[in-house]
């Protein structure tokens, strides 16, 4: 059985940032106009930390992961982002239409820390991984001492025992709220650490 932690999570701080200008979808699917697009947006776009920019001149001391760090310490510094008095969980909703059916759709995810394990003994690997992009995420997780790009993976809950001890969560006001296009909504909430979910 996979050992689930919560973790002192990093959060940008709504009160100083337009929440719906500083998400970007996940790296691996931004296009070099995305990025262009995501860095004019707004100034402190998560896309200068997960997907940054490279430049001619870039050398062992100044590249895309070097000034992913020096964004991620001056917000931190300069209160944009903000960690976490104590270790958390988080609950995420997505809620979007399907383009196919145009039917309103969600999907309910945990962010949490899961502990390493031999492959085979209970967590599968992740499909099809390339080296390149596994070395690049290591590179900047290393860089900028966060883990940037958490893995999004699905678990077994036949008998709802998850979803019931999340029920209680997701009846009340979020944490994060955020919605994009009109119709793409994304929502987090917390798990205090002693939530019983974090005990499993």
């Amino acid at each position: 059985m996979a050992e689930v932690r919560p973790f002192q999570g990093i959060l940008y701080d709504p009160a100083r940032v337009d929440l719906s200008r500083v998400v970007a979808p996940p790296y691996d699917i931004i296009t070099a106009d995305d990025q262009k697009r995501y860095y004019r947006q707004d100034q402190k776009n998560v896309v200068r930390l997960i997907a940054g920019e490279v430049r001619a001149g870039d050398d062992a001391d100044d590249n895309k992961y070097t000034r992913a760090a020096a964004f991620f310490q001056d917000w931190l510094a300069g209160g944009v982002l903000r960690r976490e008095p104590s270790p958390c969980g988080y609950v995420y909703e997505e809620r979007f239409v399907d383009p196919i059916r145009d039917e309103v759709r969600r999907r309910v995810g945990i962010l949490c820390v899961v502990e390493l394990e031999p492959f085979g003994t209970g967590i599968l690997a992740h499909e099809r991984t390339h080296a390149r992009a596994k070395a690049d995420r290591l590179s900047l997780t290393r860089a900028v001492d966060a883990n940037l790009s958490p893995v999004f993976a699905l678990y077994r809950d036949p008998g709802q025992a998850v979803s019931r001890l999340l029920e209680p969560v997701l009846s009340q006001s979020p944490l994060l709220s955020i919605t994009l296009d009109g119709n793409e909504e994304h929502r987090i909430w917390s798990l205090p650490d002693d939530t019983r979910f974090l005990k499993l």
